[in-house]
């Protein structure tokens, strides 16, 4: 009787080992499909990540990648846009663009760090602290006044702080956060070359940005 148990004991095993074994291979094989890429995180539900033709909220857009998703890979180039954002560009599914950095992690292999990008970032061309996007060309009034003052640089510096803690802090305004970015940059462009207009903008700007911090 004992040999009968023990035998088929020896099936059963047999019969979990050939079911479970395939099952635990398949969940390895797909958690490491994402090692050693980068993946889309902090996107809000029912958002997705927009891929851009340029280092912009303006530029074309390109396709979307959905929350969760991986396999992204970084192609080197980063740069920062006007509003002090860093974007990465990367390529997906046959696409290439460029993504704001804030949304897209490494997925790390072994505890291994992401590899060297070789980052071409766009330096400032003048003083320290002077915006990165002063380097670009066709200004209008009001960037050219940024430019050209230093006080302002700071200032600007603050806003684009505030801004990605202000979305970071509170996701679930991220989106509406953005939009009034937009349409704040036009309220801003209205000031022309006028300092004093400008700095009481920034600084309202920042006091409301504020108010979405967590702490």
């Amino acid at each position: 009787m004992s040999k009968m148990y023990s035998s088929a004991r020896s099936i059963l095993a047999g019969i979990l080992t050939a079911v479970i074994a395939p099952i635990l291979m398949v969940e390895q094989i797909h958690a490491c499909a994402c090692c050693e890429t980068y993946g889309v995180v902090n996107i809000a539900p029912g958002d997705q990540l927009n891929v851009r033709e340029g280092a912009d909220y303006y530029a074309r857009w390109v396709g979307s990648i959905q929350p969760g998703n991986c396999g992204i890979m970084r192609t080197g180039p980063e740069a920062y846009d006007r509003n002090g954002t860093l974007w990465y560009q990367i390529t997906y599914n046959g696409m290439t663009g460029w993504v704001n950095s804030r949304y897209i992690e490494w997925i790390p292999s072994s505890g291994r760090n992401p590899p060297n990008q070789h980052q071409h970032r766009q330096q400032s061309g003048g003083g320290a602290g002077r915006p990165y996007w002063c380097n670009e060309s066709n200004h209008n009034s009001a960037e050219l006044a940024i430019c050209d003052t230093p006080s302002l640089w700071s200032l600007d510096t603050a806003m684009r702080t505030a801004y990605d803690r202000a979305r970071s802090d509170s996701p679930a305004h991220a989106r509406g956060i953005r939009d009034s970015q937009r349409g704040w940059l036009q309220f801003r462009n209205k000031c022309d070359y006028d300092v004093n207009c400008l700095t009481g903008r920034y600084e309202q700007r920042i006091g409301w940005l504020e108010t979405f911090f967590s702490n």
